[in-house]
């Protein structure tokens, strides 16, 4: 029998209902700066509170290391025996960036293929750059996750990409 392929679920706060009814996921990652956290019970539920900068701002919180880690640790944990959603806010820059993160944990030394993955999946995507930056410096990268994010999100903002998945485990390389 197949087991079915772990799956990294990406939305927004408004998709998260939906997203979890279809996918239902052992885990679920919630990025917000200021809103409530949802009320999700019988699942793995990290909750992560910073706020879609990558530059410091007065009276809002920045992605710091410390969340970052809690974010890898999380997803090392994470059986892939059902999928992981990730969501923040809108859907565009904290939660693929987290997932592009997690990506790149799962597939060491590939993360070139991991952002071609997300830019295939999701072209209207503006992963966060800070949490890009701390990611690949918590994995030892070497600048080559940030060095391959840099061309994701300079087209024109096209809305909001909605709900979309990634593999897990990335094909093998052809």
């Amino acid at each position: 029998t197949m087991t079915p392929m772990a799956e990294l679920v990406v939305c927004g706060l408004e998709d998260l209902p939906e997203a979890v009814a279809s996918t239902a996921p052992s885990q679920v990652v919630s990025i917000l700066g200021d809103k409530d956290f949802p009320e999700l019970a019988g699942r793995e539920h990290l909750r992560l509170r910073f706020h879609d900068i990558d530059e410091a701002q007065e009276g809002l919180t920045i992605p710091g290391e410390a969340a970052i880690r809690e974010l890898l640790d999380f997803a090392a944990a994470w059986p892939r025996e059902q999928p992981m959603v990730i969501h923040c806010l809108l859907g565009v820059s904290r939660s693929p960036a987290a997932a592009l993160a997690i990506l790149s944990q799962l597939n060491p030394g590939r993360e070139a293929d991991c952002v071609r993955e997300l830019a295939t999946v999701a072209p209207r995507v503006r992963p966060n750059r800070a949490v890009l930056a701390l990611a690949d410096g918590v994995l030892g990268c070497e600048g080559r996750l940030v060095t391959a994010a840099r061309e994701l999100g300079d087209g024109p903002y096209l809305g909001l990409p909605g709900v979309f998945r990634l593999a897990a485990t990335l094909d093998k390389p052809s």
